[in-house]
C-alpha cells in the first residue's frame, strides 16, 4: 500500500507516534499497513500501541478498512512531488471514513479546506486521531467526510478523484471497534 521508509512517510509516522505516545490511554491501537516489513516491524516494536499488518492486497485492505474508526495521513513536509495530491487521501475520503491529516497531507484538495480540520503539527494531529478513535463519534465525524464533494478533485488540481465513493455506504454501516488505522502516502 505504501512505502514506510519513504522519508516524508517515515518522518510523519515517527512524529505522530511520538506525539500519540504522550496522550493515548491503555487499550488504544493504531494499525499500520505498508512495506517494507522491516520498517513496519521496527515501528511496532518501538511504539507499543502500533499493530503492524504488513502490505495488504486491495481486497484485504477494503476488508480491513471496514473496521476502521478513521483514516490517518501524517505528513508534515511537502514530498518531492508536492504539486500532486495524495491518492491515499482520496481513498480514505471515498470510503467515507473520518479523516485525520495535516495541511501537507491535504495538498491538492482545495475542497477539504474549511470542511475538515487540518493539523499543523504532530500534537494537533495526535489530538485529531484520538478524537476520531472514539467509536461513538464515528457517525458524526463520517458525515463531515461525506459532506466533501465527491469528484470535485479534478477541478481543484488533484488528478485523482475519490474513486471509492461507492464504498461509502458499505463502510459507513460497518461497526467500528475503536482502533485507528493509518495508511501513509507514497510519492515517487
Amino acid at each position: 500500500v505504501s512505502t514506510l521508509n519513504h522519508p516524508p512517510n517515515r518522518d510523519g509516522l515517527v512524529r505522530l507516534f511520538d506525539a500519540l505516545e504522550r496522550v493515548v490511554r491503555e487499550g488504544f491501537r493504531f494499525r499500520l499497513v505498508g512495506q517494507p516489513e522491516r520498517e513496519g516491524v521496527a515501528l511496532a516494536a518501538r511504539y507499543s500501541f502500533v499493530d503492524y499488518l504488513g502490505p495488504l492486497t486491495d481486497e484485504e485492505l477494503r476488508g480491513e478498512a471496514s473496521t476502521w474508526c478513521c483514516f490517518v495521513h501524517p505528513l508534515f513536509v511537502y514530498a518531492k512531488a508536492a504539486i500532486r495530491c495524495s491518492t491515499k487521501l482520496a481513498t480514505g475520503i471515498g470510503w467515507g471514513l473520518p479523516i485525520a491529516t495535516t495541511e501537507f497531507g491535504a495538498r491538492g484538495y482545495a475542497y477539504v479546506q474549511g470542511v475538515l480540520p487540518l493539523a499543523s503539527d504532530p500534537e494537533e494531529l495526535a489530538e485529531l486521531v484520538v478524537e476520531r478513535s472514539a467509536a461513538q463519534d464515528f457517525d458524526r465525524l463520517a458525515r463531515r467526510t461525506a459532506a466533501l464533494p465527491v469528484g470535485h478533485a479534478e477541478r481543484t488540481g488533484c488528478a485523482a478523484a475519490p474513486a471509492g465513493a461507492r464504498d461509502r455506504r458499505r463502510h459507513a454501516g460497518a461497526r467500528r471497534r475503536g482502533a485507528v488505522r493509518v495508511v501513509p502516502e507514497h510519492t515517487e
